[in-house]
């Protein structure tokens, strides 16, 4: 049976979306959406989302981001685009750089303990050491 995993694979997919590489959480996003295991997204299950979803949403933002490029590119074909554009993972990483849905995970399997990302916690850091250092500037000037 298909449907079912197991532990391991679990884990795997979650630890990607904890990832602090961009792509691997865009990528483990995109497998989300990816039905049909072509390595394509499906316009038919976008506009089913798309129609699902309340629009006012910033998935469903990057849904309707998605069906407007596959629309221009390959309905209209403005442009001068003479070949069909596939929403493939390149195309939805370019359209989406970081997509909604990886907080909206990391917080629904989680909670509040999704271990903090280096970046935001090294700029933190960073900020501290400026205040510090600018609160000491403010207590020499005032002395003087």
């Amino acid at each position: 049976d298909f449907s079912k995993i197991n532990f391991i694979q679990f884990t795997h997919t979650v630890m990607d979306i904890l990832d602090e590489i961009k792509d691997r959480r865009n990528r483990t996003i995109f497998n989300f959406l990816e039905f049909n295991g072509d390595g394509e997204l499906d316009i038919m299950i976008l506009m089913q989302l798309f129609n699902n979803v309340k629009r006012n949403t910033m998935f469903g933002q990057e849904i309707l981001k998605m069906v407007r490029e596959y629309k221009t590119r390959n309905v209209l074909m403005k442009e001068g685009f003479s070949r069909q554009v596939t929403l493939n993972f390149a195309t939805f990483n370019r359209l989406i750089p970081y997509s909604s849905l990886v907080d909206e995970f990391q917080y629904r399997i989680f909670g509040m303990y999704v271990p903090a990302k280096k970046d935001y916690e090294l700029k933190k850091m960073r900020r501290a050491e400026e205040d510090r250092l600018n609160y000491g500037e403010k207590k020499q000037t005032v002395r003087r």
